[in-house]
């Protein structure tokens, strides 16, 4: 009888030892499921493009309001693409007889307000083929609003004032950044680097804009969950 009573507990034992290896094995295999699942989605948060700025055999003057230090990136897809409307607007201001920003990067299908936050009255007018429009003129605190449907640079100017200037880029794209040219004098360069994320896996035209110096378009590949790097050297126009 004793003997009986220790085979059933080595068998309730055993039994329960497998059925704790089961329960471990399922919850692996759901594990390994839940994995194989949410990985694509993962996969498909896109990757990103980086990169150092730096001009070569030129100056770009960076110093004041006016200072052209604005260097505008934009990744083109090779495959046409139909990007979402736009329905953030975006907002260039007038202050101390300057356009605040001196440069702005819009996409393609952008409202930009414009605000005079000056005591006197301005107007803002474009005369590119891409952008040409007049806004009038208008006094302290009004706001008058623009749609930007072409693609291209606008070179944005007030009649009331001929010393002011800025430019509007606007991109067909949403994959964009602005950074800054930095001088150091004492080492005699002009540098900056720059990131662009969330960008769908794909092929790109690496485009780049600034009011002074250029640089040679590049196609560039982007593949998801990783960073691409694509170094920029600007050079005279």
């Amino acid at each position: 009888m004793k003997k009986l009573n220790q085979n059933r507990m080595a068998v309730l034992k055993n039994g329960g030892l497998r059925m704790l290896i089961g329960e471990l094995v399922l919850s692996l295999g759901l594990v390994v499921f839940l994995g194989a699942f949410v990985a694509p989605s993962m996969a498909a948060s896109g990757g990103s493009v980086t990169g150092d700025i730096s001009v070569k055999k030129a100056y770009v003057p960076t110093d004041g309001p006016k200072g052209e230090k604005a260097v505008v990136v934009s990744l083109i897809p090779v495959n046409k693409t139909d990007f979402p409307a736009v329905t953030e607007h975006a907002q260039m201001n007038q202050k101390d007889l300057n356009f605040v920003p001196h440069v702005l990067a819009i996409q393609k299908g952008t409202t930009v307000d414009f605000m005079n936050q000056d005591a006197v009255n301005h107007n803002v007018s474009c005369p590119d083929g891409c952008c040409s429009f007049d806004l009038g003129q208008w006094g302290k605190g009004v706001v008058k609003s623009h749609l930007f449907e072409g693609e291209g640079v606008a070179t944005l100017l007030c009649s009331l004032h001929p010393e002011m200037l800025a430019y509007i880029v606007v991109v067909n794209t949403p994959y964009f950044t602005t950074a800054s040219l930095i001088t150091d004098n004492a080492a005699k360069k002009q540098y900056c680097s720059y990131s662009i994320k969330g960008v769908p896996a794909g092929q790109y035209k690496l485009k780049v804009w600034n009011a002074k110096v250029t640089a040679a378009d590049q196609v560039i590949t982007v593949a998801d969950g990783t960073a691409t790097t694509a170094d920029i050297e600007l050079h005279k126009k």
